[in-house]
Order: structure tokens, then C-alpha cells, then sequence
């Protein structure tokens, strides 16, 4: 891959952040008609993150290592006498060869790189993808078939008006970092955004995802039919995803992957509840996060 002409993203997270990565990737590589690399050496690394996106029909591929250095290692002066790494410092951030994400907002910037660049970041906004998104849409499907639970399911979703249900616990419970820094949904945003949700419905019926299911079981009581949704393991997480994307409604959490899930829904009157606390620190701006046409509660 030419290095001279390249767009390359960072991949970090989980499956959700990896989507927002390679789709902002993507939208950069596609303005400029340029490839997309994708560097996995941070995943190759936290072996508890691996990475997911081979199980979606990306058209990228996965950058050697020998390619991520000749983009990112600096050698030689081309700027007169002045090394190149000295140049890249004086340049505006957006011209550099290493773009970095200065706040979590969007950044209208973006529009104005140019490859070569490495990406480094998580560009959690649609914003930063719009022009493409009926191509990420394509890009965005499951590559391998699908467990018989699995398609036994979404028949089963297809015969409701069927509701997905994300509630994220796992390390936003376990490790005092992530819960400090992310927290959780309240019971009580769940409560309100299904009687929001249910009162429209004829026949709804609840279907819950989440990394702990036990604990869903026992303290989410709700009037309605519900589902628990069990069988993948983390392994096969791209399922959960592509089961909530059938769902014709979506009750998220504050996680990308519940985003991408409502986000792939492609329901003609599909509605979106959102947390409005998306992080315990308020000062964080998410308002380019949800999409204007979902519902923050």
C-alpha cells in the first residue's frame, strides 16, 4: 500500500469504537479517493479488545506494520534544512501526517485533511460520515452466516413490535476507571423510555441485551412481553448487533455499541431513546453524538 497517499485509522475499543473509527476512516479515504489502511497493533496488544471488524464486510484492510511506520516515522528534511518532524509541529493540526481528535465534539476540520494521514482518535458523531453512510450501511453487514438461535431470533423479532433493550454494565461496574469515567443507565431511564416507547404500540415486545443478563433478569420487571437475548458470547457480538439493528425500536445505553445498533436499523419509522448523561463528567459536550432525530432522556 502506497504510503504517500494513504488515510489510516487507529483502532481502539471495542467493536462500537472500532465502527466510528474505520467509518470516519473511511469518509476521509473516500473524500480524497485515497485507501484506508487500519492499524490493530493497539488491539494486538490489550488482548481483551481484539479486533472485530473482520466479521463485517469492510472493504480496508489491516496495515503491516512496516506500512504504519513509513506513515508515521519521520526521516529526512523536506522542508529546506528543517526537519520534517519540526515542520509537522508548525503546520495546523489538520495538515499534519498525525491527526489527532482534540475533544469529543465534531470537529468541522475534519473536511480539510488530506492523506497521507494517520488517524488517532474515536470521531463518535454521524456527523463525520453522512456522505457515505448508504455505502458504510453495505460495508456494515455480517460476513458469516449466522447461528441457528441467532436467525430463530430474529424471526421472532420480525413478529413484534419489537423493541431492542441495551443495558450496559460489565466493566462500566467492575473497573472503578471506567466507572467513574462512563457510570450507568438508571433503572429509571429504562422504565421512562419504555413507557414512552410503548405507549404508541399495539403488540410490543421487549428483547434485552447485555453483558450481564443474569442481572437483567432479576431487577429490569416490566409489563410488557419481554426477551432476553443469551446466547452469544463475546466472541460473537457482531450477532447481538446485527439482532438489534432488526429490532423496529431501540432503547440504548451509553455505549456505541447500542448506537451502531439503532444506527443500522433500517425500520422506515424506527425511534431511538438515548441517555441525555452519556458520561458522569458534565462538562463533556455529546450533543453531535446522537443523531437529531432520536429522543434524549
Amino acid at each position: 500500500m502506497n504510503s504517500s497517499n494513504i488515510v489510516m485509522a487507529q483502532l481502539n475499543g471495542g467493536l462500537g469504537n472500532q465502527m466510528f473509527q474505520y467509518a470516519n476512516g473511511l469518509a476521509i479515504a473516500n473524500r480524497n479517493q485515497a485507501p484506508l489502511g487500519l492499524d490493530t497493533s493497539i488491539l494486538q496488544r490489550e488482548t481483551s479488545r481484539p479486533f472485530l471488524l473482520h466479521h463485517l464486510n469492510i472493504s480496508a484492510k489491516v496495515s503491516s506494520i512496516e506500512e504504519i511506520n513509513r506513515l508515521i516515522t519521520f526521516t529526512g528534511s523536506s522542508f529546506q534544512a528543517l526537519p520534517e518532524k519540526s515542520r509537522q509541529k508548525i503546520l495546523p493540526y489538520y495538515r499534519r501526517r498525525i491527526v489527532r481528535e482534540r475533544s469529543f465534539g465534531f470537529d468541522s476540520n475534519i473536511f480539510r485533511v488530506r492523506p497521507p494521514v494517520y488517524l488517532a482518535g474515536y470521531w463518535q458523531s454521524e456527523k463525520y460520515f453522512t456522505e457515505i453512510a448508504g455505502f458504510l450501511r453495505k460495508e456494515f453487514t455480517l460476513t458469516e452466516p449466522l447461528n441457528e438461535t441467532t436467525r430463530a431470533l430474529s424471526i421472532e423479532i420480525g413478529q413484534y413490535e419489537s423493541v431492542s433493550i441495551h443495558i450496559r454494565r460489565g466493566d462500566y461496574v467492575t473497573n472503578p476507571v471506567h466507572n467513574q469515567y462512563h457510570g450507568i443507565c438508571s433503572l429509571e431511564y429504562y422504565h421512562l423510555a419504555v413507557e414512552i416507547l410503548a405507549k404508541d404500540l399495539r403488540q410490543p415486545k421487549f428483547f434485552v441485551f447485555s453483558d450481564d443478563v443474569d442481572w437483567c433478569k432479576q431487577h429490569l420487571k416490566l409489563d410488557y412481553p419481554m426477551g432476553f437475548v443469551a446466547h452469544n458470547g463475546s466472541d460473537r457480538s457482531h450477532e447481538d448487533l446485527w439482532l438489534m439493528s432488526q429490532c423496529q425500536r431501540h432503547i440504548i445505553a451509553n455505549s456505541s455499541f447500542s448506537w451502531w445498533g439503532a444506527w443500522l436499523c433500517s425500520y422506515p419509522e424506527k425511534r431511538v431513546i438515548a441517555p441525555i448523561r452519556w458520561f458522569n463528567d458534565p462538562s463533556i459536550d455529546t450533543n453531535d453524538l446522537i443523531p437529531t432525530s432520536w429522543v434524549r432522556i
